[in-house]
């Protein structure tokens, strides 16, 4: 038996949106030392920020799966 997994996706859509500005502001914090940034310390910065965004969207996926 399988289950369909809905996907909020406008709650998951806010949630990238909202990271956004944090993830330019690192990246303007990281052009600072030197007025460069490598695609590595893009890839990291990015890395990093989307890690931080995992809990609030298991939790919205959990959330709009619960009733099932």
């Amino acid at each position: 038996m399988t289950r369909r997994l809905k996907l909020p996706w406008f709650d998951l859509v806010m949630i990238l949106k909202n990271q956004i500005q944090p993830i330019m502001d690192d990246v303007t914090d990281a052009r600072e030392d030197d007025g460069k940034i490598s695609q590595a310390e893009i890839r990291n910065i990015v890395a990093e920020n989307l890690l931080e965004i995992v809990p609030a969207i298991a939790e919205a996926i959990w959330n709009a799966n619960k009733a099932q």
